[in-house]
């Protein structure tokens, strides 16, 4: 089979990027990859180069005569346009694609309008109205966010019901698009984990009194994370552990976040690292203390992965198969969440204990291989494909204040 892939551009050191590499070497195990960039060089402005197991082409203006087509001001807001749409629907015919595949909700338009018969599936990873709806709840008002929410929902709604497929990975993102966008066939692939990469280090002893954060500093709900922890919690854990620290490691922090953290005693904001893991098992804990955003956490399952115990929020976890105090500790407010990390700080048994136990969890639930083969399932038979409803355990009970 050839399937054809649509892409905004390599989007390399992200969540997307691992999602679009890891669920294309499934497919390419056994069928033929294109790949398509709509925008090269929209994320890697420097034109790194990026080696690929497959081939790609990137648009180049003029490449194509464009029709007079008219396009929506919603699909034109993701960037659509009439000669970018004549080239991609030209290359794709050109390949003769059994499947098209897109990925990210920025490339909704792209696929719907793409006039062909053939069974389009796009993986949009998470719900951006989900997103836009919580920067709301969060009590951030600005024009731009009502502005990237409405497009969020009128683009939605002008192309995911046309699909074969639309695909998250979570089921709270699946649920919402199957609600506001009447996308009739969403299902969930949960992202995985590299468990050889990702693998404990006897070499490297974790520090007893180190916390840390990952997360790209240029994704604003891990800025409101890292800045609730540090004003609701921080002090209150240095008080009970005046040695502890906390290193917030991402890329790309805004201007004035690294001095607003850093005067915390004990904060370092370190930036962009080459490699997170050796930082990761250098700690005692690993945070996730969302207040926004959606989708599952990748700071999780690595932290997961690499046996270090992890304290999270609610909104967290949310779309996670966890139980609280046996792979993770969930705190309700900033109370229990203080309490859970000062608690973890002094008591290298339960450290040990929780993260041995989260990297079981992530093995047996979050890998790579299961998540290649749903995901290759519904590419291949978008129509037919049925989704196994799994009753999940509350991972909430028992979750302290």
């Amino acid at each position: 089979m050839r399937i054809a892939v649509i892409v905004r551009d390599v989007a390399p050191g992200t969540g997307l990027n691992l999602v679009v590499q890891n669920l294309l070497a499934g497919l390419a195990e056994q069928h033929e990859i294109r790949q398509f960039l709509l925008f090269p060089g929209y994320y890697t402005k420097s034109r790194e180069t990026i080696e690929l197991p497959y081939p790609r082409e990137e648009y180049a203006p003029g490449a194509t005569k464009p029709e007079g087509r008219k396009l929506s001001r919603a699909s034109r807001y993701y960037g659509a346009d009439p000669e970018r749409l004549a080239w991609i629907e030209t290359r794709v015919a050109s390949f003769g694609a059994d499947r098209i595949v897109g990925f990210d909700y920025n490339v909704a338009p792209f696929v719907g309008l793409l006039r062909s018969d053939t069974p389009k599936i796009l993986n949009v990873v998470d719900s951006e109205i989900l997103y836009y709806l919580g920067q709301l709840r969060k009590g951030n008002l600005g024009s731009a966010v009502f502005k990237h929410l409405l497009a969020a929902l009128l683009t939605g709604r002008e192309h995911f019901p046309n699909l074969a497929a639309t695909v998250t990975v979570s089921p709270s993102d699946t649920e919402n698009l199957k609600r506001f966008t009447g996308a009739r066939r969403s299902f969930t692939v949960p992202n995985g984990v590299d468990f050889e990469r990702y693998a404990p280090d006897p070499s490297i002893r974790p520090h007893p009194g180190r916390v840390i954060f990952c997360g790209s500093l240029s994704f604003l709900p891990n800025v409101q994370a890292v800045e609730w922890f540090v004003s609701q919690c921080w002090g209150e854990i240095r008080r009970l552990h005046p040695n502890a620290e906390l290193v917030v490691i991402g890329k790309n922090p805004p201007a004035g976040l690294t001095a607003r953290l850093e005067s915390s005693p004990g904060v370092r904001v370190t930036g962009f690292v080459e490699d997170v893991r050796p930082h990761i098992l250098a700690s005692a804990v690993s945070i996730a203390p969302m207040v926004s955003g959606t989708g599952i956490k990748n700071k999780i399952l690595e932290a997961w992965a690499l046996a270090t115990p992890v304290v999270a929020t609610r909104l967290a976890v949310k779309g996670l198969v966890c139980q609280h105090d046996r792979d993770i500790l969930i705190a309700k407010s900033p109370a229990g969440f203080t309490s859970a990390v000062a608690m973890l700080l002094g008591d290298r048994e339960r450290r040990e204990r929780m993260g041995a136990a989260g990297r079981a969890h992530v093995m047996r639930n979050y890998n790579w291989e299961l998540s290649r083969a749903k995901f290759n399932s519904i590419v291949e038979q978008p129509s037919t494909y049925r989704e196994a409803t799994a009753v999940l355990a509350d991972p909430l009970v028992g979750t302290p204040g």
